[in-house]
């Protein structure tokens, strides 16, 4: 793509809604989402499980396309238009406490595969396995949109032939009735469900924008996020699903991995093991390069060296090797629920900021001060805050409610929202100097 982060992403740039709905798809046809609707499906029953899918989804796109809406009006990534909303230092701040989730992430995703592949050829060495993983995904999140491009229509098509095929197998032979019955001290209610399902997608929320800058219209965004989540997510947590009754066996946690075997799983319905290594390698490729291509935004905000961008993103891969040869399966639980109770009182923050406070319409004035400027495509906002205190409390304060009280996130969320409007009421910030959010300098 070339253009730097800190300026509006050209016209030329822009996808309409089948091309972004392959882009988006890919990270949602993933490994992961079916051992999620698989675990789902070993904690619930059927009469719980279908509902709360279906339930989740439908919130989970309303979220998505409010968050990517900004994307596609302000044509910027999301660290620079958090930037706006806590200032330069605030958003800094920010930033640098969710720089790690994402390379975390990576880590897992990247063991888990690694060591399902062990499994089927243990004669390979599982540290080259894990630096070949991340190499190739570092090599296309590098290239940006194209690379991903690249990635996503490569695996898509592929990966949903094999889960469809695999579906009707299991249904056909009759194995998805075949569930074991989870104890009821374990057992999720529909509330507790749902839940489950929105945490799997809260922690891309406050990154929809580094995505949604390239869609072309609010049509194309909301034709896109619907079929994403409401459809293909969806299916693909029902797949997981179907796939318990044919193993399993063992632990049920998401960390767990006695409980989720996909080889296993699709080799017990006639599936070549080779199939099965292809897609969870396809699969690994899509969600790594993504993640690495968001992380890259974020260590340019915070560094403000757009020029080392490749090489943050190599060094970015160096760190989840490290995290996938550590081992962080058995963990992810935590970093789950971590992830949650830091990115909705985000969003919550990121949605007052943008829908009621400065809406496109009327643009963003100075520092946070009113009023009707125009935005240059150049800086997109040529005055900054270096901090904004009042979306730093709110998001604080929906942070503390989501650790005091478990399973609360939309409490959370709208705790963040009501402090951040009356403080933005009662106590407005003053102005400072400053620019554009975490510009230091740009690609030459």
């Amino acid at each position: 793509m070339g253009n730097s982060i800190f300026t509006e992403v050209p016209q030329s740039q822009l996808k309409k809604w089948p091309s972004f709905t392959i882009l988006i798809s890919a990270l949602l046809i993933q490994v992961n989402n079916l051992m999620f609707g698989f675990n789902l499906r070993l904690l619930t029953d059927l009469r719980t499980f279908i509902p709360a899918v279906l339930i989740a989804n439908a919130i989970l796109a309303g979220l998505f396309l409010l968050s990517g809406r900004v994307g596609v009006q302000w044509r910027l990534p999301a660290a620079t238009l958090y930037g706006k909303i806590f200032g330069k230092l605030g958003c800094k701040l920010i930033m640098l406490l969710i720089l790690p989730t994402g390379l975390i992430w990576i880590g897992w995703m990247t063991e888990m595969v690694a060591k399902s592949l062990l499994g089927i050829y243990p004669s390979l060495n599982y540290v080259l396995i894990i630096t070949v993983i991340v190499g190739i995904s570092v090599l296309s999140s590098i290239k940006e949109l194209k690379g991903m491009e690249l990635s996503s229509n490569l695996q898509v098509p592929i990966v949903a032939l094999v889960i469809i095929i695999a579906g009707i197998r299991v249904l056909v032979t009759g194995n998805a009735n075949a569930v074991p019955e989870a104890p009821l001290s374990e057992k999720l209610n529909l509330v507790q469900s749902i839940s489950y399902v929105m945490l799997t997608w809260i922690g891309f929320l406050p990154f929809y924008a580094d995505y949604t800058r390239f869609v072309r219209t609010k049509k194309d965004l909301a034709i896109a996020t619907g079929i994403g989540w409401v459809v293909i997510y969806s299916l693909v947590m029902i797949a997981g699903g179907l796939f318990a009754g044919c193993g399993g066996e063992g632990g049920s946690g998401i960390g767990s991995g006695g409980g989720f075997d996909l080889i296993k799983i699709l080799g017990s319905i006639g599936i070549p093991i080779f199939v099965a290594a292809l897609i969870m390698l396809l699969c690994t490729w899509t969600f790594n390069d993504r993640s690495l291509y968001s992380y890259g935004i974020v260590i340019n905000f915070v560094t403000g060296r757009e020029r080392y961008r490749s090489l943050f993103i190599i060094l970015g891969g160096v760190v989840a090797i490290f995290c996938a040869w550590l081992g962080v399966n058995d963990r992810v639980l935590t970093v789950l629920n971590w992830i949650g109770r830091i990115f909705v009182p985000l969003l919550a923050v990121f949605a007052y900021y943008f829908y009621f406070k400065y809406p496109r319409q009327t643009r963003v004035a100075g520092g946070g001060g009113g009023g009707n400027c125009d935005c240059d495509c150049k800086a997109a906002h040529d005055y900054e805050h270096q901090f904004n205190y009042q979306p730093f409390v709110a998001w604080l304060l929906g942070v503390l409610i989501s650790c005091l009280a478990e399973n609360r996130l939309l409490l959370s969320f709208g705790i963040s929202l009501v402090v951040y409007a009356l403080l933005d009421s009662f106590a407005p910030a003053g102005k400072l100097g400053g620019k554009v959010a975490g510009q230091t300098e740009t690609k030459g």
